[in-house]
């Protein structure tokens, strides 16, 4: 099991930055090299979380 967690001010910083992402070639690369690390055939979740 990998976990990765994620944390933002709010949602409107975290669309920000997930644009910012999505055209960085670095984090592109980054995103590339945990895909391989991966199990074949497995997949990931995402999900989001609110504040109590």
């Amino acid at each position: 099991m990998w976990i990765d967690k994620f944390s933002y001010r709010d949602k409107k910083y975290r669309n920000e930055c997930i644009d910012k992402m999505s055209v960085d070639k670095e984090c592109q690369d980054d995103c590339k090299k945990f895909s391989k690390l991966l199990t074949p055939g497995s997949q990931t979740i995402t999900g989001e979380f609110t504040k109590i």
